[in-house]
């Protein structure tokens, strides 16, 4: 099994070279086709205050990214050449105002996407749940680089989160491709405690042993969350043992739920430092 499709979305303009050097590197070491995918959403509607007055029309969005069109399809050309890597773009004009809807249709047909972590203080781009409602849509694999890092040329150390969950199962083997790059893989179970366990089992250790029998060099470690959330307790994990990847199921429990109680899901796409690929 290999990545053979992986879709880009190129929505998020500003971060659109990070994206395909990213693109370039997975392209390489699967022997994949960039399936550039470049939204050009609808106007948005609002509904007036005023008693039986018509919708307020709002074009700015559609025409920001109208006016960036050829400089995307520019960049992204350029970087095929200069990569040495086979693709095409597709430009959608939507008849949804939001980007997402396009980017789920599309990414459908697609083995991996490749999405930046959404910039909440721009005033322009991206719907700020763009990655939430592309993750729960797709049915495919999503891979979300950060915005405070570089593209990553190389696996040394990559971290799949283990909760026993159907999404977590997933999460682990969409990422198989992935993690055959990496030098070591660690199966992280948090507060493992909590759950029976076996006698003198370890947790996390059947999906290490499964990830093994792929030729992944995979361990068991679990942890305490010291009383922190899980989700804070994964990426300090992340950021002590120096990882490159974190591999994660994505919404275990309801959007709404996370949203308002917080959770492991929100709390990976808002402080993010690495990659993490994501499944629903």
């Amino acid at each position: 099994m290999a990545f053979k499709t992986i879709l880009v979305g190129l929505n998020e303009t500003e971060r659109n070279d990070a994206l395909l050097s990213q693109a370039a590197f997975l392209a390489r070491s699967f022997d994949a086709h960039i399936a550039g995918l470049y939204v050009i959403p609808a106007v948005q509607l609002y509904p007036s205050t005023a008693f039986e007055a018509m919708p307020v029309i709002f074009e700015a969005h559609r025409e920001y990214f109208k006016t960036r069109l050829d400089t995307v399809k520019t960049r992204f050309l350029d970087c095929l050449r200069r990569e040495g890597v086979r693709g095409d773009i597709a430009v959608v004009d939507s008849s949804s105002p939001l980007i997402s809807d396009a980017t789920i249709e599309h990414g459908r047909v697609s083995d991996i996407l490749l999405l930046s972590q959404v910039d909440a203080t721009g005033n322009q781009g991206v719907e700020l749940d763009f990655v939430d409602r592309v993750v729960m849509g797709v049915g495919r694999p999503v891979l979300v680089l950060p915005l405070a890092a570089k593209p990553v040329e190389g696996f040394g150390t990559a971290i799949v989160a283990w909760n026993g969950s159907c999404e977590a199962a997933r999460a682990a083997f969409d990422s198989l491709p992935l993690l055959r790059l990496a030098r070591e893989v660690r199966v992280v179970r948090v507060d493992p405690q909590r759950d029976e366990q076996g006698p003198g089992s370890i947790a996390g250790s059947e999906l290490a042993e499964a990830l093994a029998r792929h030729g992944i060099n995979a361990v068991a470690e679990p942890i305490s969350s010291n009383g922190q959330e899980a989700g804070i307790a994964l990426l300090t994990k992340v950021f002590d043992t120096g990882a490159d990847l974190l591999v994660m199921g994505a919404y275990g429990h309801t959007r709404l739920r996370e949203f308002i109680l917080g959770g492991a899901t929100r709390e990976a796409l808002k402080n993010m430092r690495v990659p993490v690929l994501f499944s629903h």
